[in-house]
């Protein structure tokens, strides 16, 4: 399942992040890679529930696509 893939994808790019694209969203390193946390760990539980067989779309995994295609640019590794 996609949510699963890419939720994974983006807890691996946080653990082995060296940079990050400074901006007033993101002023610090310790900021990209809590945000890259926080849309995997959300697509993760999305995969979750799904794999119990009980699909739920949640705000939060819309959300965390959403901030994935906001930020594609900047998924570099």
């Amino acid at each position: 399942m996609l949510a699963r893939w890419l939720g994974a994808q983006l807890l691996s790019l946080a653990a082995e992040a060296h940079g990050w694209p400074e901006s007033a969203e993101f002023r610090t390193f310790e900021d990209w890679v809590h945000a890259l946390r926080t849309n995997g760990e959300a697509l993760l539980a999305y995969a979750a529930d799904d794999a119990d067989g009980q699909v739920a779309v949640t705000a939060d995994a819309k959300a965390a696509l959403r901030w994935v295609a906001d930020h594609l640019e900047h998924l570099w590794d």
